[in-house]
């Protein structure tokens, strides 16, 4: 079967040629997502063509024509959507140049006696409603039944528009695409609830570990510092100053256990907060800003660590749609994970990982002081047998093997 993956994932050398690692880069994460799925379903056996608009910012050295053309990595192809770099325009020549290229694609598979299928981020508004219309157009000239599956990693309700029209604009662009494909990849079944009113085939995915994430060494205790680690965005809403907050108060209230006295906090990441947390680093040891690094490092800072934190509140109501990222890297790293009894984390992970049950500044204190002060070598264990469980039943290649069977 051959896939046209709609989205906005790079080959990494397109990516690191247009972005680098800086501050200003696109989300890691959205990349990562797609890419671990995007290889899963080759793994599956299918032909990947990423059909996709380059997330370049309006003010780029690429100029006002944005033409990356075609490139080819690991064995998957991708083809990039050329457009015009300028308000308004930019969505107009997305959404034609997609449709046309997906029209072209799907026409020669179907020549060949191929069967395709369109798989599609539907946070990508413009690239999306033009596959989508490609496919319809394809179908109806051709008497086919190619089928699509839209994935949603966010809800609308949740993201920043800018408000006012454009926002409006965007949640019937997306609604729109929402009706129009044959099946859904979401995160929780509270999403399901919320998005699937015809009832269209779904499946449930909340994430996928990378198989490719190295084996963990064996660590060695280091007698000056037990690390405990934050990365990701440092939005105030994902928790990140009352995880900071919590360790300070117990670094300052705990400095005769030996333990304690040597455990600090290393964050990385950009947001909000981080003028804040680089105040407070300022201010006491307990708590370290490391600045943003490249994802392989990220993986290789996590394995070194001791424990790796997701503050999230799980009162919130987004947590309901959402499956953070964040906790199935960290899981895969093989380093013990701390998190928020988030609602859309499904139960079977619990015994994996350990739990914050009171999320407040004291109740992360004293979570903390009970893990830091017991023996390490639990926490050890506790990490390889989460990166156990989600390698051998949520890996990239069992995730997307899900996908594919909506689209057969």
């Amino acid at each position: 079967m051959k896939i046209l993956y709609i989205s906005t994932l790079c080959a990494k050398e397109t990516y690191r040629e247009m972005f680098g690692y800086n501050t200003a880069s696109p989300n890691f994460a959205v990349q990562k997502y797609h890419s671990v799925m995007t290889k899963g379903l080759s793994e599956n056996g299918a032909e990947v063509i990423c059909v996709t608009s380059p997330p370049v910012p309006r003010k780029s050295k690429s100029g006002l024509y944005v033409n990356v053309g075609e490139k080819e990595e690991n064995g998957t192809k991708f083809r990039y959507i050329p457009f015009l770099n300028l308000p308004v325009i930019k969505n107009l020549s997305v959404y034609q140049n997609t449709k046309k290229a997906c029209y072209r694609l799907l026409k020669n598979s179907f020549e060949s006696g191929e069967t395709a299928g369109l798989v599609l981020d539907l946070l990508c508004i413009s690239s999306c409603a033009g596959a989508l219309s490609g496919l319809r157009k394809f179908n109806k000239k051709h008497k086919a039944n190619f089928k699509s599956a839209g994935i949603v990693t966010d809800l609308p309700d949740y993201l920043a528009h800018g408000g006012g029209l454009l926002e409006k604009a965007f949640n019937k662009s997306f609604n729109s695409s929402l009706e129009k494909c044959s099946s859904y990849v979401l995160l929780t079944e509270q999403m399901n609830e919320l998005l699937n009113k015809a009832g269209k085939p779904y499946a449930i995915i909340e994430g996928q570990a990378d198989e490719s994430t190295p084996l963990p060494s064996v660590k060695a205790d280091n007698p000056m510092e037990i690390i405990c680690m934050y990365a990701g965005s440092l939005a105030r809403i994902y928790g990140i100053m009352t995880l900071a907050e919590a360790f300070k108060e117990l670094y300052e209230e705990n400095k005769d256990d030996e333990k304690i006295a040597k455990a600090r906090l290393h964050i990385y990441g950009n947001g909000e907060c981080r003028e804040e947390l680089i105040k407070m680093s300022e201010a006491t040891p307990a708590v370290k800003y490391c600045g943003v690094l490249s994802p392989d490092e990220i993986v290789a800072k996590e394995q070194g660590a001791t424990l790796l934190i997701n503050p999230r509140p799980a009162g919130e109501e987004y947590t309901k749609y959402s499956f953070p990222s964040k906790n199935m890297e960290y899981m895969a790293s093989g380093t013990a994970v701390l998190t928020t009894d988030l609602p859309g984390m499904p139960e079977e992970y619990n015994k994996y990982v350990y739990i914050i049950n009171d999320e407040s500044i004291s109740g992360i204190k004293n979570t903390l002081k009970e893990l830091l002060t017991s023996d390490i070598s639990e926490l050890r264990n506790k990490g390889l047998a989460a990166r156990d469980f989600v390698l051998n039943n949520k890996s990239g290649k069992i995730q997307a093997g899900k996908v594919l069977e909506l689209l057969r």
